[in-house]
C-alpha cells in the first residue's frame, strides 16, 4: 500500500492537538544509495510529506525519529573483528544481527533525506548509547532506556492511548506503511 492511497479525510478524523504522527527514521542511510537501505524507500517519501501536512493542517503532533549511532556502535560488524554485516550475534542489547555502519552521528548518512520536508514538533534521536541498539522509538534495546518519545507525547495534549497514533516506517526489506490506532470511542446518537 502507498501513503497515497489512505483517505485520510474518509478514514481517519485527525484532532487538533491531540493525534500524532510519528515519521521513523526516514534518513539517508536507509534510502537507496545508503549504507543499508530499503529498496525502494525513497518512494514513499512524497506521501510522508503530504501526510505530514495533513496532520500540520490539523495542528496534530509530528514527531520525527533518528537513529543516532556513535561510530563505536556495537551493532555494526565492524566492531567485531571478523565479523561481516548480516553475521548472527548476540548480547545484551544487540542483536540478532550485526549491521553495516550506518546512521553514524553527524553523518550524510545520518541526516534525513532532503525530501523528507515535515515540520515536526520533536525530533527523537535513537541508538545513541554504543552498547545497546534502538529498534524501537519509545525503548532502546535493553528494555530499560526510554528514548523520551512516550515522556513527550504524555507532556502534550495527546493522552495515550486515547486518541490516533499514526506510524510511517520502512520494514525490513520492504517498504510499509503502519498506523498503530487507537481513536477514542465516539458518542452514539
Amino acid at each position: 500500500m502507498k501513503i497515497e492511497d489512505i483517505e485520510l479525510e474518509n478514514k481517519i478524523m485527525i484532532n487538533a492537538k491531540s493525534d500524532a504522527l510519528i515519521i521513523v527514521d526516514m534518513q539517508n542511510d536507509f534510502i537507496p544509495g545508503g549504507a543499508l537501505p530499503v529498496e525502494e524507500g525513497d518512494l514513499i517519501i512524497d506521501g510522508i510529506n503530504k501526510l505530514g501536512q495533513k496532520f500540520k493542517k490539523n495542528d496534530a503532533v509530528v514527531v520525527l525519529t533518528q537513529d543516532w549511532h556513535p561510530k563505536d556502535h556495537k551493532s555494526f560488524a565492524s566492531s567485531h573483528p571478523g565479523k561481516n554485516p548480516g553475521d548472527e550475534y548476540q548480547s545484551e542489547g544487540i542483536g540478532p544481527v550485526l549491521w553495516p555502519d550506518h546512521c553514524v552521528q553527524n553523518t550524510k548518512g545520518a541526516e534525513f533525506n532532503k525530501d523528507l520536508n515535515v515540520d515536526a514538533d520533536k525530533i527523537i534521536q535513537k541508538g545513541m548509547n554504543s552498547e545497546v541498539d534502538s529498534y524501537s522509538g519509545f525503548l532502546d534495546n535493553d528494555k530499560k532506556t526510554k528514548t523520551g518519545l512516550a515522556e513527550f507525547l504524555r507532556s502534550s495534549p495527546i493522552l495515550l492511548p486515547s486518541h490516533l497514533l499514526t506510524v510511517v516506517q520502512f520494514a525490513k526489506n520492504n517498504i510499509s506503511h503502519s498506523q498503530i490506532i487507537y481513536q477514542k470511542p465516539q458518542p452514539t446518537q
